[in-house]
């Protein structure tokens, strides 16, 4: 399982950026045993025809193809809360015997976070990130419940970063410089996921 936390901001709203990177998910047919549990919201205005700006939306992506699964209430991307829920939504809805959790959108690092909402100015801190999943999981550094941690943002490969997810997931990946708008080739990682 893949959860995706697609907060668009003004990656989105501007350039369409996160819909780029929804197109090259969807470009990677499936087998039946990967599955990507989909939240987006984030950004005032989404350049595709699915994703509505005034809700929270999930999408699950399978083998059998883009399905909408729950409309919510519009809520803060940059919010513990909302972080939390969707983490729980993924644990009580989808069992995987491998768990990988991305988060889309800016970062700014150790100092301010990730995922900025930019119709609210509120980033996800380090500690909003250590407390959404421990909120849902028990931290256990011998069996993390998550494989792998992905931040497809900028300046998110710190000692703080992993400190804050230790016991959380076993590898984090994540970059020390700026990265493109354009964020990370999902055709090309999803697919290697799915060969292998």
């Amino acid at each position: 399982l893949i959860q995706w936390y697609l907060c668009g901001t003004d990656l989105e709203t501007k350039a369409g950026a996160a819909s780029s990177d929804f197109q090259e998910l969807l470009n990677v047919k499936l087998p039946a045993n990967v599955k990507v549990l989909i939240q987006t919201g984030g950004a005032e205005q989404w350049h595709n025809n699915v994703v509505p700006s005034n809700a929270v939306e999930r999408y699950l992506y399978d083998s059998s193809g883009l399905q909408r699964i729950a409309t919510l209430p519009d809520a803060d991307m940059g919010n513990v809360d909302t972080l939390a829920d969707f983490v729980r939504y993924g644990k009580e809805n989808f069992t995987a015997d491998h768990k990988v959790f991305v988060f889309w959108d800016h970062g700014v690092g150790s100092a301010v976070g990730v995922c900025y909402d930019e119709r609210t100015g509120n980033f996800l801190s380090l500690n909003d990130l250590h407390n959404a999943f421990t909120s849902v999981y028990e931290a256990n550094t011998d069996n993390p419940p998550f494989e792998l941690i992905g931040f497809d943002a900028c300046l998110m490969a710190t000692y703080d970063t992993v400190n804050a997810l230790d016991g959380i997931t076993r590898y984090v990946t994540a970059s020390e410089e700026v990265e493109p708008g354009i964020g990370w080739n999902y055709t090309g990682w999803v697919g290697g996921l799915v060969e292998n």
